[in-house]
């Protein structure tokens, strides 16, 4: 019984996550140029392989353990926001960089912009794990 309740609302969350954003994508090509639409997306691109980096197994590692004591997520916890804060400072370092290879200068304020989202979801991988475990 907990199987399909876990299945169930493991499958709405994504389903709806995708819905969301395939309406949110679609809303976005209507209202900005598709050259702006093509930056946006490429910085989001950007930032999404470094969100990839970021979790690399910690929130599965965190779902399918055993006990974890207070102290432990605390640790995790705080690793990740230090590993994500060193992400998102990099990343801000180098949006210079990024924006000069593709000759777009207004693509290192929005990768800067950007880098909030990293330090958010450093600061939300330990809660939402912990939440998807119970």
């Amino acid at each position: 019984m907990q199987l399909k309740k876990y299945l169930f609302w493991s499958f709405s969350n994504q389903f709806w996550v995708i819905i969301i954003q395939f309406l949110t994508t679609m809303y976005l090509m209507r209202q900005i140029d598709p050259k702006d639409f093509g930056i946006f997306a490429v910085c989001m691109s950007v930032v999404s392989l470094c969100n990839v980096f970021l979790d690399s197994g910690i929130s599965t590692s965190i779902i399918r353990s055993g006990l974890i004591y207070d102290n432990e997520y605390s640790t995790i916890f705080f690793y990740n926001i230090f590993s994500g804060s060193f992400v998102a400072s990099i990343l801000y370092f180098m949006s210079s960089f990024v924006a000069s290879y593709f000759d777009v200068l207004i693509m290192s304020t929005i990768i800067k912009l950007l880098c909030l989202i990293i330090i958010f979801r450093s600061i939300s991988i330990v809660p939402e794990s912990k939440y998807i475990k119970i």
